[in-house]
C-alpha cells in the first residue's frame, strides 16, 4: 500500500506540467501571410485596460510571409502595410493535447501551471492568412 502510493505522488510529480514541459511551452510558432505580401508583423499580448484591449510588450518581427513566435496565454498579432487597414488575425485556439497528461496524472498543480504559463492552449490552426483592405 505504501509503495503504491509512493508511486503515485512521483508520477503526479513525473508528470506534472505536461503541456509546459512536452507541449511547446509557453509561445507557439505560427505563419503569418498576407495578401498583398510585404506586410509588417507586430506581435504582444493582449491585455484589457479601462474596458479596452490593448496590446503589451510589443515586438516587431519582420514582414510576410513570415513564422513567428506567439505567447500562448493571450497573444496577439497586427499586420499593417502602408496604404492599407491594420488587421488583428483572429488568433484561434484549443486545448493543448499535452494537457491530457496533467489530467491522466491528476495532478491540480500541474494543471495549474500549464493554465498560468498559458502552454495549456495550442493556436489551432498553425497557419493564417490576412487579407488587407486598402485605406479609405
Amino acid at each position: 500500500m505504501i509503495k503504491s502510493c509512493i508511486m503515485l505522488i512521483a508520477s503526479m510529480f513525473v508528470f506534472s506540467s505536461c503541456a509546459t514541459l512536452f507541449g511547446g511551452g509557453s509561445s507557439q510558432m505560427v505563419t503569418i501571410d498576407s495578401d498583398p505580401q510585404g506586410a509588417k508583423i507586430v506581435v504582444g499580448a493582449k491585455v484589457k485596460e479601462d474596458g479596452k484591449i490593448i496590446m503589451v510588450n510589443e515586438k516587431e518581427c519582420g514582414i510576410t510571409p513570415i513564422e513567428v513566435s506567439v505567447p500562448r496565454k493571450d497573444g496577439m498579432i497586427l499586420v499593417s502595410k502602408e496604404g492599407y487597414e491594420t488587421q488583428e488575425v483572429g488568433l484561434v485556439r484549443g486545448m493543448n493535447p499535452w494537457v491530457w497528461g496533467d489530467i491522466i496524472a491528476t495532478s491540480p498543480l500541474s494543471t495549474s501551471i500549464d493554465t498560468s504559463t498559458g502552454a495549456y492552449h495550442e493556436y489551432k490552426p498553425g497557419k493564417y492568412m490576412v487579407t488587407l483592405v486598402p485605406e479609405k
